[in-house]
């Protein structure tokens, strides 16, 4: 999880203003569970909002309850932080997935704590928890924009096939995904779609 993640500004909408979400997923049906009765048939598009402060202390302490209730034993600290770290991806989904068109609609309109147990595997959770990262990560006034050199340093690692070797695979996979994500936002920029220059 980011470290200072970027919370969803409260107020100053103006009333029936419908805002759609920053970041839109398509979803095969291979990402709903099976036992889902509802499994859509088709790929199925879902928005992912940023969430507010107060939804972030509410899925916290939702974890922690999920947390000590399957592990009450004080002493199984690391059976509970294992828990207690994927409870809160999944409590703050609940709260981030969103209609594709508005982020004021629920993905999940009933229920939606129970909803997202049920239809989401557990593999999908986490992968749309990274996308809320990335989503929270671009948009933190926190983190500093790269400079110029930076950008070029990071260029020239992304474009060299062995920057990864050596790399813990989890952490490569890590970073694959998001130079896939900073891919898609450099081609929705209309990075490398500028004619060529014309020579003489």
């Amino acid at each position: 999880m980011t470290t200072s993640p970027a919370f969803r500004p409260s107020g100053g909408v103006i009333p029936g203003t419908v805002i759609a979400p920053l970041r839109v997923v398509t979803l095969p049906p291979s990402a709903f569970a099976d036992t889902w009765r509802s499994r859509p048939k088709a790929p199925t598009k879902l928005g992912i909002r940023l969430v507010s402060e107060d939804e972030y202390i509410e899925a916290l302490k939702n974890a922690a309850q999920d947390a000590w209730r399957d592990f009450p034993d004080p002493k199984d600290t690391k059976q509970r932080e294992e828990i207690a770290a994927f409870a809160l991806m999944r409590e703050l989904l609940v709260h981030a997935l969103c209609d594709p068109h508005n982020v004021d609609v629920p993905f999940f309109k009933e229920t939606p704590n129970a909803m997202i147990r049920v239809a989401l595997r557990d593999a999908t959770i986490a992968r749309l928890f990274e996308e809320l990262e990335q989503l929270s990560a671009s948009t933190n006034p926190l983190i500093a924009e790269a400079t110029d050199d930076e950008a070029a340093e990071l260029g020239a690692a992304i474009a060299d096939p062995k920057s990864l070797e050596g790399v813990d695979p989890d952490r490569a996979s890590r970073i694959r995904r998001l130079m896939t994500y900073l891919r898609a936002e450099l081609d929705e920029a209309g990075f490398g779609n500028a004619p060529p220059t014309p020579t003489t």
